[in-house]
């Protein structure tokens, strides 16, 4: 029984009929994330790609070439550029299910935005993921490439942000490239799952506590052993030295405490962080329909392209 306590009218009003993302069938799962993309979109209209170019790339990667949809703005000379990593929960998901966002994100900021097919769990446990999305963002930081590299950015949700955060402490710790701003929405941060919202969110909808450490189990092995230096980054001790953040954190999420001690920790590391708590929505509302989603998700826009700009 899905518990909507405390969720926002509209979003309790659509709990009960969103796709049980199950985790005990990869394949399964894949299908109802896709399922819960098109109920999210569902009486949109087609996406609109006037005055975009969209590319389709391959990016050469540790273990192989790595699937990327490249948005460009029309008559903008060296544009900044993102790399948007989708979530999922590292099982689900792909370039497809943020391909929306992308595009406005494109139209409206002029940026070139970068999204990646990166490798799946179980398949690809971590660090395969984060090996893809870090050889993509070397891909962007060529300058014969066309983008401004001194305007790069990496962000993400759910999965997606854990892979951006652990993207951005490899680029700090291979010497780069240097990156200007990170966005992290409703991020998974900590294996470990033992914080107070992790304990008591267990019937959540979109996810809960099962869910996280399933996940988990399938990205980094029962016993961890996949884990590896950045697959966690609230494991990684010293947080200095990485760009200027913004952190969006769901208040009924079994993630929402993670998100905001990691948020906390890079404060206190000296790193400019904006922190949002969105109190009476579930985990991944931004893609959910209703206004208050949609406002959640212009206030990431105006932090995107304040800092990018």
């Amino acid at each position: 029984m899905i518990d909507t306590t405390g969720l926002h009218p509209e979003l309790a009003a659509i709990a009960p009929h969103l796709p049980d993302l199950a985790l005990d069938d990869p394949v399964a799962a894949r299908a109802a994330g896709r399922a819960l993309v098109e109920q999210a979109s569902a009486g949109a209209p087609p996406l609109d790609l006037s005055g975009i170019v969209c590319e389709e790339i391959e990016v050469a990667a540790p273990d192989g070439p790595v699937a990327v949809t490249v948005y460009r703005p029309v008559g903008v000379d060296k544009p900044a550029a993102v790399i948007n990593i989708h979530g999922g929960g590292f099982v689900m998901g792909d370039r497809e299910s943020i391909e929306a966002q992308c595009i406005s994100w494109t139209r409206e900021l002029g940026i070139a935005v970068v999204n990646p097919d990166y490798g799946l769990a179980p398949e690809r446990p971590c660090p395969g993921a984060l090996e893809d999305c870090y050889a993509t963002l070397r891909w962007a930081d060529d300058r014969a490439n066309g983008f401004d590299v001194d305007r790069l950015a990496v962000a993400g949700s759910s999965a997606g942000a854990c892979i951006a955060a652990g993207v951005a402490l490899m680029a700090r710790d291979r010497g780069g490239p240097s990156l200007a701003f990170q966005m992290l929405g409703c991020p998974v941060t900590d294996d470990r799952a033992t914080t107070e919202s992790a304990m008591r969110f267990t019937d959540t909808p979109v996810w809960n506590r099962a869910k996280v450490v399933q996940s988990w189990n399938l990205y980094a092995g029962n016993d961890r052993r996949h884990l590896g230096s950045y697959g966690a980054p609230a494991r990684v001790d010293d947080l200095s030295g990485l760009p200027p953040s913004f952190v969006l954190v769901a208040g009924l999420d079994p993630l929402r405490d993670e998100g905001i001690a990691y948020a906390q920790r890079m404060i206190d590391a000296g790193v400019p962080t904006e922190l949002h708590v969105a109190p009476d929505v579930c985990h991944g509302f931004t893609s959910l329909p209703g206004s208050r989603s949609a406002h959640f998700a212009a206030v990431q826009t105006t932090a995107l392209a304040r800092a990018l700009a």
